[in-house]
Formats: structure tokens, C-alpha cells, sequence
């Protein structure tokens, strides 16, 4: 067999293989070593499972592991590449070898039909025996799964297990993801090396939940979270491409206050663990079952099983999400959110602060005026114009920041998507004219209102 194909090789005038493509073609699909080079489509790289082209760093196609193959071809076919051809043919070659280990990982065994997943938090840490607990954690495992098979669909929920030190959290994520585990995650990161940890993981942990330490932190996570796929060039490639996520994310944490505000919390699924007796009592049972468990997870992704909670679960998980925030209570809450939802006349957008100010403690009016609502608020705004004196008599406690923070735990108000923008009173705006990142209404309707300037009115400013 092996003497019929290389008959097929063109020879050069001194009876060599010639180096033409169909050539190579044939040598990279027929050899007896090169063939053992396949695309990983978890990974997005070139694995080996031939000794001879291995690497310091293991089977996966490297710069060295090219350099061995130009050594191979030279030697056996007396045919001398350059790196960068090498690669060239291997991109074509090695893709009709193509392999998911982690979809193998997953199907390689068939159900029993005895329910396990629902339970694995509850019998292996110690979680309370619930509902919520139980679809939390089926409908994790069934998105785990779905991520592998169809890679960008949408799930963005973070299982969070916040629970004493030592009970085995990370040695529960860890057994359960094969090859695929990584706890080097951390959202302090900068964006290439977050979407690198999660292009070569399947079930990615954030340890005690890594670089979520301040409002802004939590903003930046949830902006990150909610992606469906990543762009970024691969090792040897020329061009920036696009990567559906195929993975899924746990996180960790001795604390118990670990969430910062209220803006984006509803991603946490929180599931507090006490422990369940020493983890060596409990990890050769686990290690056993993972194959029944994805078995499961499978079967239920094949029947089409949804990716989120019922409304009423939804609700009681939210309650858990304030549980564990760091949320401030501060007196001047019930301030803010009588300024943000008290009408105002449509003058209000032209009034000078202190009569804004003034308006706001009933001391001035504008009877049988327009009313409207407030769309567009900024921290500066609130301070200046907040009818309690308290956050002008203390401004090293009522900062832009802290505000900011208080802004974040009314769920009907967001962040502006754009970074600047025009619209607030010119004390609030820099020297364009815009103000960065202002908080608007979730339910702000299109027509103008006090967002914006109105442009018929006369300022006297």
C-alpha cells in the first residue's frame, strides 16, 4: 500500500519527489508519520500523534515541531520547506483530520438514565438540597455541553460557589473537565490574554473570583461575559479571525459579599457550599461518574433542553444575588430615587443649577408648565442638584464615584453605551459639550424630554 502512493509522486529530473503541491498533498495524507498530524477544532491547532514531531511543550504544532518535519521531508523525500510552507500545507491537510476531543470527551459513554447532575453540588460539596440548586446546576452542565456543540450560543451565567477554603470547590471543577480545566483566569487581565485562557478551556474558573473587586471591575465584567465570541489572530495565522465561545465559566470564593452593586448580578448563579467531609472521601466516586454526568448533560442537550431559568426561579435567584452584594446602604437612596422619578417642567433642561436646586426643595415652581421625567442623569448632576444638603456638606464621602455605585443598584437606570454624550446642563460637560458615560433611563422613551437640551428654549448660559 504504502509503495502505490509514493509510485504516484512526480519526480524532478534526478528521480526525486518533486516539491509540488500535489505532491505534498500526498505526502502530508499518506505518510505513515505526517498523517498522524490532526486539526484540534476545540483548540484551533494542529496536534500530533507521532513522537517524531513533538515538542518541548507537548503534541501541539509549533515553530520546533516544524523545524523536525523540514528535517523528516528532507531526509525521506530528499524535499526541502521553508517554515511558512509547512504550515501552508498542514492548514489544508491536517483539517480533513479534523477532531473535537472534548465532543469525544463528552459522548463517550451513553446514559444509564439515572439522574445525577442536578445533585453533584449538593452530594459532592454540601450544597443546601433545593430546586433552584438542582436546575441551576442541570441547566450548567446541559450550557457546558451546548458550548461544545454549538459553539456562541448564548449563555452567560457564571455557577459561583462561595464556601470555606480547603472543601474542594476547584478540585470539583477540576475533575470534571478532563483536559479542558483552567483556574488561571482574571478579569484584571488585559483582553488578549482573557480570550486566550478561554480559547484553550472548556470550563474556565475564576478563582476567588480574580480582578472583581470594584464597581468598575464588575462593569467590565459583565460587558465580557455576555460576548458569544472573540476576535483575535492564531498562533501562524496573518489575519484576525473570529472565536465562538466554546466554554463555560465557574467561579469561587471564600467571601461571602463578593458582588459588586446590583448592575449585571443576575449572570451569578450563586450556590453557597459548606463542604461535604474530606475531598479524598469523595473524589474517586466523583472521577468515576463524570462520564455518566456529560452522558446525561448530552442527552439533555439533544432533546433541546433551554438554557435559562423559569421567571419564578429567576426572581428567587436574584434574592440570593443581594445576599451576597456588597450593596451600601446609604439614607440618601431614598433621596435619589424620589429625584430620579419626581417630574420636572420642560424648562427644567434650561434652568440655572441653583434654580434646578431650588425646584427640587419646593422652593420655586413653574405652574401649568409641561412635565416630563429625567432620562439622562450624570453623578455631578445628582450632587448639585439633590435636594438633601448631605452630599454637598460631605464630599469627600459623596464623590462622582460613589455615586456612581448608588446609580448602579437602581435597576431601571444603565450606563450609557456611548462614551460621551451631549444633552446635560454644560457644568456637567466637558469642553465638547458631552458628558462621559451619563446614566440614562431603561425605559427612556425616544421623543425628546429632559435628556436633551430642548432646542427652542432660550439658556441663559
Amino acid at each position: 500500500m504504502e509503495e502505490n502512493w509514493k509510485k504516484n509522486l512526480a519526480t524532478d529530473s534526478y528521480g526525486n519527489p518533486a516539491r509540488s503541491i500535489s505532491n505534498l498533498r500526498l505526502i502530508f495524507t499518506l505518510d505513515e508519520n505526517l498523517s498522524q498530524i490532526r486539526y484540534d477544532t476545540f483548540c484551533q491547532d494542529d496536534v500530533c500523534f507521532c513522537p517524531l514531531f513533538r515538542n518541548v511543550n507537548g503534541n501541539k504544532i509549533d515553530e520546533e515541531s516544524a523545524g523536525k518535519i523540514q528535517d523528516y521531508l528532507e531526509r525521506t523525500y530528499r524535499i526541502r520547506l521553508t517554515q511558512n510552507k509547512v504550515f501552508e500545507i498542514l492548514k489544508t491537510t491536517s483539517s480533513e483530520r479534523s477532531f473535537n476531543p472534548v465532543q469525544e470527551f463528552i459522548s463517550q459513554e451513553t446514559w444509564d438514565g439515572q439522574p445525577r447532575i442536578a445533585t453533584t453540588i449538593i452530594d459532592y460539596l454540601g450544597a443546601e438540597d433545593n430546586p433552584l440548586v438542582r436546575e441551576q446546576t442541570k441547566l450548567w452542565f446541559v450550557a457546558a455541553v451546548a458550548r461544545v456543540f454549538n459553539p456562541g450560543c448564548k449563555f452567560d451565567n457564571v455557577l459561583t460557589l462561595p464556601g470555606p477554603q480547603g472543601i474542594g470547590k476547584s478540585t470539583f471543577f477540576k475533575a470534571i473537565s478532563g483536559r479542558w480545566f483552567n483556574d488561571s483566569f482574571s478579569f484584571a487581565s488585559g483582553d488578549k490574554e482573557k480570550v486566550e485562557t478561554i480559547t484553550n478551556g472548556w470550563i474556565i474558573e475564576i478563582s476567588e473570583l480574580n480582578g472583581l473587586k470594584r464597581a468598575n471591575d464588575a462593569e467590565a465584567a459583565k460587558a465580557f461575559l455576555s460576548r458569544c465570541s472573540d476576535y483575535m489572530r492564531p498562533a501562524y495565522g496573518h489575519k484576525v479571525v473570529e472565536f465562538m465561545r466554546h466554554n463555560v465559566f465557574a467561579a469561587t470564593t471564600n467571601e461571602t459579599n463578593f458582588l459588586q452593586g446590583d448592575n449585571g448580578n443576575r449572570r451569578w448563579w450563586i450556590i453557597p457550599v459548606k463542604g461535604n467531609g474530606h475531598v479524598s472521601d469523595w473524589l474517586d466516586d466523583l472521577q468515576r461518574s463524570v462520564p455518566q454526568f456529560w452522558a446525561e448533560a448530552y442527552t439533555y442537550y439533544k432533546q433541546g433542553m433551554k438554557l435559562y431559568l423559569a421567571p419564578d426561579m429567576e426572581v428567587e435567584a436574584n434574592e440570593i444575588q443581594m445576599q451576597h452584594s456588597n450593596i451600601i446602604v446609604d439614607p440618601i437612596m431614598e433621596d435619589i430615587e424620589m429625584y430620579l422619578e419626581r417630574e420636572v417642567p420642560m424648562q427644567y433642561a434650561s434652568w440655572m443649577i441653583p434654580t434646578r436646586l431650588a425646584y427640587q426643595k419646593g422652593a420655586y415652581s413653574e405652574p401649568n408648565s409641561t412635565m416630563t421625567s429625567l432620562n439622562m442623569v450624570c453623578a455631578r448632576q445628582i450632587i448639585e442638584e439633590l435636594p438633601n444638603d448631605l452630599v454637598r456638606r460631605n464630599p469627600s464621602k459623596y464623590t462622582s464615584q460613589y455615586i456612581n455605585r448608588l446609580m448602579s443598584m437602581f435597576p431601571n437606570w444603565k450606563r450609557s453605551e456611548q462614551e460621551k454624550v451631549k444633552g446635560l446642563h454644560p457644568a456637567y460637560c466637558d469642553k465638547t459639550g458631552r458628558t462621559k458615560y451619563p446614566w440614562v433611563r431603561v425605559d427612556a422613551p425616544s421623543e425628546e424630554s429632559c435628556a436633551t437640551l430642548p432646542s427652542e428654549l432660550e439658556l441663559p448660559f
